[in-house]
């Protein structure tokens, strides 16, 4: 074979298997899911999902995904990411919904997630990212600092999983019905739907397998 020979036909699903492939914008999302992914998936072994971080702005995430969707078997592929300061955010939501492509995104960060997780309380204002982490830095760590690195993460991670079950339940029904208010309120406009977050999508389309 050819040095340089490129083998582009799609790779076939093994009977009975079935693969996601889960890309995200940042290592706080890829934590999470890998911990998901062993909390409450890994009792089925024809399950494989796949974190991959990739670099770069929302449009650039779903780009990849249609990629990796268009050259490979998987069952479902979803992008992850956060509004932050992106400009392209509803762009790229648009996109991947025009591809089939799972998007989950958080606006402002995937922090509301994590906050909705340990408190449970529902917000009928916006909380924006220096709240947001001033929140985490007070629930989890005391009068540490919200550091987001790799210690910081794993710690998080290790505290949220440790109460898992009914909190998440809860954080699933408030963060659905936050997000169906923002979308009548501003049906094209997921920019404006500050706070709120569709992870819940995500967590309940995997645990379906569990059960």
């Amino acid at each position: 074979m050819p040095k340089n020979y490129v083998h582009n036909k799609k790779r076939p699903l093994r009977k009975g298997t079935s693969e996601v492939l889960i890309l995200c914008c940042g290592k706080l999302e890829e934590k999470y899911f890998k911990r998901y992914k062993k909390e409450y998936c890994d009792n089925k072994s024809n399950i494989k999902i796949k974190v991959n971080v990739e670099k770069g702005s929302p449009s650039q995430l779903v780009k990849e995904a249609i990629k990796q969707k268009e050259n490979n078997n998987y069952n479902k592929v979803y992008v992850v990411f956060d509004k932050d300061d992106y400009p392209d955010y509803n762009k790229a939501i648009e996109e991947s919904e025009k591809s089939s492509i799972g998007c989950i995104y958080s606006n402002e960060a995937f922090e509301f997630w994590i906050y909705l997780l340990h408190l449970n309380e529902d917000t009928n204002r916006p909380i924006g990212r220096v709240e947001l982490n001033d929140k985490i830095a007070k629930c989890f760590f005391g009068s540490e600092k919200y550091k987001k690195d790799d210690k910081c993460y794993e710690e998080l991670m290790k505290k949220i999983f440790d109460s898992k079950g009914t909190k998440l339940e809860k954080a699933e029904e408030i963060a659905d019905r936050g997000w169906q208010k923002h979308k009548k309120e501003y049906p094209n406009d997921p920019s404006q739907w500050c706070s709120s977050t569709n992870v819940f999508k995500l967590t309940r389309y995997l645990r379906e397998w569990k059960d």
